[in-house]
């Protein structure tokens, strides 16, 4: 039957489970085009939901997840060996994400659904306690619309840290991971949004990293700065141009200049700011920390403890930690 959703292209997924044994896990839409919210019985009646629970509960190679939290419900595939896999998140019995992908075969295929109007009506109901001034456009960009609401979310993997263990492996959490997506994309308006949010993690993940970009784009203003100076001083020591040096040394100015006028126009923690960091260091308030020395464990840390001169101190070499491990790729 031909789903009033699901447009343009289908693919049916079949999953060689066995040598004895093929099954249809139904089909995995490879685009879609919609002005309707998307009812997330006829999703997973189309892809057969049922029958890939049933049949992962009896093998290992795969993983069927269905988690209920109210209005909310996820599902989740997962084929181990093949690295075939789907989600599904929805709100209210409608869909508001959605991603498959099946990276083997002749032509690999992945596909990702998001709807912005259910996801708006899910973050007034996972927080209805955030005011209007905390709230952001739905116009804004899908990616930083979920990077935004995921860190204040204080259900969602709440603990503070720059590497934790998570098993036999240190990693960083995943509100670190959101934050430095926020910084990669210079959205400097919204981690001062979460500073001063009631979320007491998104507050000291937010100034941590206000901090850094603040140290940091003083760090190459200055060494902008100094290079401009070295150019314009070897400029004036050449007598004869033949070659075109002057222009070539001019460009580069430019160059450092324009780069110096970009990273000004994202205004710096200022007076008030600080006030407000040292007002919150002085709370007494706790924030839940993960630990990292062997085994994964979470504590309760006084935020005077990580907001203290020393911490503050050490954020950069902490930072340039998580770059040399690949977290701002």
């Amino acid at each position: 039957m031909k789903n009033k959703y699901l447009l343009i292209l289908l693919m049916l997924c079949n999953l060689n489970l066995s040598a004895q044994n093929l099954i249809s896990f139904g089909v995995f839409p490879t685009e879609i085009q919609t002005n309707e919210p998307i009812k997330t019985t006829e999703l997973l009646s189309s892809m057969n939901w049922e029958k890939i629970q049933e049949f992962a509960s009896t093998n290992s190679q795969y993983i069927a997840e269905e988690a209920v939290d109210g209005k909310t419900n996820s599902y989740s595939y997962y084929n181990l060996k093949t690295d075939e896999r789907f989600y599904i998140e929805s709100y209210d019995g409608f869909v508001y994400e959605f991603f498959s992908e099946m990276p083997q075969g002749s032509r690999p295929t992945s596909t990702s659904y998001f709807d912005k109007n259910i996801f708006e009506k899910y973050i007034d109901y996972k927080l209805p306690e955030l005011s209007k001034e905390f709230k952001i456009s739905i116009e804004e960009p899908i990616e930083i619309i979920q990077y935004y609401y995921n860190i204040l979310r204080s259900d969602n993997n709440n603990d503070y840290g720059f590497i934790c263990e998570y098993g036999t492996i240190g990693l960083a959490p995943y509100k670190r991971k959101l934050i430095i997506k926020l910084l990669k994309n210079r959205r400097i308006d919204l981690l001062k949004k979460l500073m001063y949010s009631s979320n007491i993690q998104a507050q000291v993940y937010a100034i941590d990293a206000l901090i850094y970009n603040d140290i940091k784009n003083k760090k190459e203003l200055e060494i902008n700065e100094q290079k401009m100076q070295e150019y314009r001083n070897q400029i004036e020591n050449i007598d004869s141009d033949e070659e075109g040096q002057i222009g070539k040394l001019e460009f580069q100015i430019d160059q450092l200049w324009f780069k110096n006028e970009d990273m000004r126009e994202y205004e710096p923690l200022n007076e008030k700011d600080w006030e407000y960091i040292y007002q919150l260091r002085d709370s007494g308030r706790e924030v839940i920390t993960c630990g990292n020395s062997g085994s994964f464990k979470k504590y309760n840390t006084d935020v005077s403890e990580l907001l203290s001169e020393k911490a503050i101190n050490k954020i950069p070499d902490l930072y340039e930690m998580l770059e040399m491990f690949g977290y701002f790729r």
